[in-house]
């Protein structure tokens, strides 16, 4: 089963299709959204029923690509609506930083299965294979139409998709997700690309002191956007990087703890560390010490370099060290009263709507620097493209098309180009039509898509463009 929803254009800033120079009709053309009905499954041991839909936001004919997510919506009054406003936000949002990156030939997309929090990793496998034969029997495991990839909860599970794809008889199963094993620069790019949106800004507004952060969400990109700040693999323009605190869920008691510091160096993480703790948990000996905690992993590692550290019961959204706070676990955990108790004076929004719809205007008053996630968690999607790329030339490769396959040199060179460029592309618009950083990705993404389609745009929006190559 198919919805069609209209763009609730009442929820859109102010005026934005005059701001592009489109009409309302064409904008309603440039954003559909669909929600794609998969259907239910039961939880493998469970009598507990996981409904799952596929959510589709941009231009017909778009190439669909978003991942799939597992969240539990019981806690919520309505958890069917819940499910569905969560998928089209993060719909819209695909589509928001497809179209500021230039990638126009794509749409947003996600899928969301309402899966329990305590859920066991063989319950998860499960899961995943049952949303893989939901796709395929709703005509959605074609790459040419639809991909998914890894997201939150479903990272670790993306190969298990794929063998069920390939049991169900999908031809190429592999170029229908994105976020495999075997693209090793595919993992950490949505964090460090989170760094290099960061620096790039920072450069741009003439901020030389270092950067001192606060990170809530040990998953991959939160740990390889800090491993990032404090272990530079990329240009970081001179820019120092300290971190204060980490923070996340204890997996046994389900609470917020934080792992920090008061010394004036911070935490010293290193890349190597993240690689242990995200990469290979189980050849880990601190994984292994403390059953997969990450915080208390990464703590043993710490302590080993001299760090003097601990862990609070406390989130580390309201930590009282640092300048900028880099929200990277789940969505909506700034809400309109959080908000009023965090001490970070800007935000870099690794996460996709780590802000709640209803506190953006309020966040844009709260904090001095706002960094979108439209804009700062680009980076997976674009490495995500590029996977695709390759897995369509492999397959070309076999009927004989010659292909040499980029390194993780250049694949790194190409995000590093893609990040710094949007970056700027963004706040210049920002900053010359007088408006904020989640207004302005909105607006060069719809140009972007505006111009691909041949439609005409405001004249001095598209000059200002084409100031940033």
């Amino acid at each position: 089963m198919t919805a069609t929803i209209e763009t609730a254009l009442d929820l859109l800033p102010d005026g934005l299709a005059g701001r592009v120079g489109i009409s309302q009709d064409q904008l309603h053309e440039l954003t559909p959204s669909h929600i794609h009905n998969l259907g239910e499954f039961v939880l493998l041991g469970t009598n507990r029923v996981v409904a799952a839909m596929r959510f589709h936001y941009g231009p017909e004919g778009s190439i669909w690509r978003g991942g799939t997510k597992f969240k539990d919506y019981e806690p919520s009054p309505n958890p069917t609506a819940a499910l569905i406003q969560d998928g089209t936000d993060h719909g819209e949002s695909m589509f928001d930083k497809q179209g500021a990156l230039g990638l126009t030939d794509y749409g947003g997309g996600k899928t969301i299965a309402d899966v329990p929090t305590n859920a066991t990793t063989e319950q998860r496998i499960d899961a995943i294979r049952q949303i893989a034969r939901l796709k395929v029997e709703a005509g959605l495991a074609d790459p040419a139409i639809d991909g998914t990839a890894g997201d939150e909860r479903t990272n670790d599970l993306i190969d298990y998709y794929v063998d069920e794809l390939r049991r169900l008889g999908v031809p190429h199963p592999e170029a229908c997700v994105t976020g495999k094993s075997d693209m090793v620069d595919r993992p950490p790019a949505t964090g460090e690309g989170a760094i290099i949106a960061l620096r790039a800004y920072r450069e741009l507004i003439g901020e030389e002191s270092p950067i001192t952060s606060i990170f809530h969400g040990a998953g991959a990109a939160g740990l390889y956007a800090a491993a990032e700040l404090t272990d530079p693999t990329y240009d970081d323009h001179g820019q120092e990087g300290v971190i204060y605190a980490i923070g996340d869920r204890n997996p046994v008691t389900g609470e917020q703890q934080t792992l920090y510091t008061n010394q004036a160096a911070g935490l010293p993480l290193k890349r190597t560390m993240v690689d242990g703790v995200l990469r290979d948990p189980r050849n880990d000996r601190d994984m292994q010490a403390v059953k997969g905690y990450r915080l208390a992993a990464l703590a043993r590692k710490l302590e080993r370099l001299g760090s003097t550290i601990r862990i609070g019961d406390h989130s580390s959204l309201f930590h009282d060290r640092g300048s900028w706070l880099l929200p990277a676990s789940t969505s909506n955990v700034i809400t309109r009263d959080s908000l009023r108790q965090i001490k970070a004076e800007n935000v870099n929004e690794i996460s996709n709507h780590a802000v709640h719809e209803t506190a953006i205007p309020l966040a844009s008053q709260h904090f001095k620097h706002f960094i979108p996630g439209q804009a700062a968690n680009a980076g997976g999607f674009y490495m995500s493209v590029e996977e695709r790329r390759r897995d369509l030339n492999r397959i070309k490769a076999e009927s004989g098309t010659p292909y040499i396959e980029p390194t993780s040199s250049e694949y790194r060179r190409a995000l590093f180009a893609a990040m710094e460029t949007v970056t700027r592309k963004v706040a210049h618009v920002a900053d010359v039509h007088h408006i904020d950083m989640r207004t302005a990705v909105k607006i060069v993404s719809l140009a972007h898509y505006a111009l691909s389609r041949g439609m005409t745009i405001d004249r001095g929006l598209q000059s200002t463009l084409a100031e940033v190559a």
